[in-house]
């Protein structure tokens, strides 16, 4: 299970792999009005090309299941739109771009949106005018991700682009992000779905499976609300002489140091990061539409001066604030 998501009073969530399935039914019972999603996966370990942008299950002599038949099972498990099951698209592979809009051109349904699983680089200054052309030629809503081993938005131009992205006409979906789905959506676009995990707040390719800095360190990172960021228990035991306490409906003013490798511990943290996460979201939804963005740079410029005070207070020399900061209150 990846993540849930809240958007304009709507909640979500986007199950990943291929045994999430089993899932499905129970939770389209459990959650009738909710929003859900299954992501495959399958880009972890398929690279599209122009003759194979999608990744379908083999049909003996048959050839490959068509892709209308995949869309449907995924709606027949209990999913409220199906997810195309498209291969990683490397940068600057254009002719597969192109070839998953001229597939899904052929499908005449409204219920399901074209997955883009995205080298990071797609969103440079270099890339992303003909990524924006090929969203534009699409007449489905679509879906993106951005494959890197740590943060996309470390790589040059990419936050900056993705409010470009979110500006499109077209509905466009962040999957695989941390906060800056709350910048995307306040920016305009349809939706984003914030990771419950590292792993899940970035894309995967076969190429780049993702970075640990401590692999020892199983901990969860957790989420700083007031400086809208999530960091590492090391960080935090490193940078914060005592912890901040949290007065969210998980923690009720405990400190944030107190998860611990234990998997009850583990599944606390995530939902302390969920329970902040749905507060932002609740904050930001009762701000109106057309103030959303207002109220987005507020309070990422409040996150800017909580991380000078604390760096100010406690000494702190390489406590930076991220870059991404920067740009979001812009």
């Amino acid at each position: 299970m990846e993540t849930m998501g809240r958007f304009a009073g709507h909640g979500g969530l986007v199950l990943t792999g291929m045994k999430a399935s089993a899932h499905l039914r129970v939770l389209r019972y459990q959650l009738p009005g909710a929003t859900l999603l299954h992501d495959r996966e399958g880009y972890r370990e398929q690279t599209a090309t122009a003759d194979d942008p999608f990744i379908l299950p083999k049909a003996g002599l048959f050839g490959a299941v068509p892709l209308e038949q995949v869309l449907d099972e995924q709606l027949a498990m209990g999913t409220s739109v199906a997810l195309t099951p498209t291969a990683h698209v490397q940068s600057g592979d254009t002719a597969s771009l192109a070839a998953i809009v001229s597939a899904v051109a052929k499908l005449h349904r409204d219920d399901l949106l074209v997955h883009f699983p995205l080298d990071a680089e797609w969103l440079s200054d270099e890339l992303v005018d003909g990524l924006l052309a090929a969203i534009e030629r699409c007449n489905h809503p679509v879906a993106i991700s951005l494959a890197h081993q740590r943060d996309p938005l470390d790589v040059r131009g990419v936050a900056e682009n993705l409010h470009r992205v979110a500006e499109h006409e077209v509905p466009i979906v962040l999957l695989r992000t941390d906060l800056a789905g709350l910048d995307f959506v306040a920016r305009g676009g349809m939706a984003a779905a914030i990771g419950a995990t590292s792993t899940l707040r970035h894309g995967l390719s076969p190429s780049r499976r993702g970075f640990k800095t401590n692999v020892t360190d199983t901990r969860t990172n957790v989420l700083l609300t007031e400086m809208l960021r999530f960091v590492t228990p090391a960080t935090m035991e490193r940078v914060f002489p005592v912890a901040p306490t949290c007065s969210c409906r998980i923690c009720a003013g405990r400190r944030l140091d107190r998860f611990t490798p234990v998997s009850r511990s583990q599944q606390e943290a995530r939902t302390h990061n969920l329970a902040m996460i749905e507060a932002l979201v609740d904050q930001l939804d009762a701000s109106g539409v057309g103030n959303r963005i207002k109220e987005w740079r507020r309070l990422v410029r409040d996150s800017i001066a909580a991380h000078e005070l604390h760096a100010n207070e406690n000494q702190v020399g390489d406590w930076r604030i991220p870059h991404t900061h920067e740009i979001w209150a812009c």
